[in-house]
């Protein structure tokens, strides 16, 4: 907080258990309903989510992005480029199939 490090030891009994109480809810959503065989960790909070996930998948294969922080605002990026082409696209330009 404020670029100052602080010791989370403490709360992290706690986060972990938090952690484990949202996988178990999401089980309890999802059920037997879906078959996947991989899991991919995003967004800030993943490194907190890690250690319940694999306790309640322990045959799934779980993937972590490179900085996971930054993985939601990465693809709100790259869908807004994909996007915004189309948005602003000129009348005639559209008419002619081009962006």
């Amino acid at each position: 907080i404020y670029q100052k490090a602080y010791d989370l030891s403490r709360v992290m009994p706690i986060a972990h258990s938090i952690a484990q109480q949202a996988v178990a809810s999401m089980l309890r959503w999802i059920g037997a309903l879906y078959g996947f065989q991989n899991i991919i960790l995003v967004g800030g909070g993943a490194y907190l989510f890690k250690k319940a996930i694999k306790e309640a998948f322990p045959k799934h294969k779980i993937l972590e992005v490179k900085e996971p922080l930054y993985a939601n605002v990465r693809g709100f990026q790259i869908a807004g480029m994909n996007h915004a082409p189309k948005l602003f696209a000129t009348p005639a330009a559209a008419a002619q199939g081009g962006a």
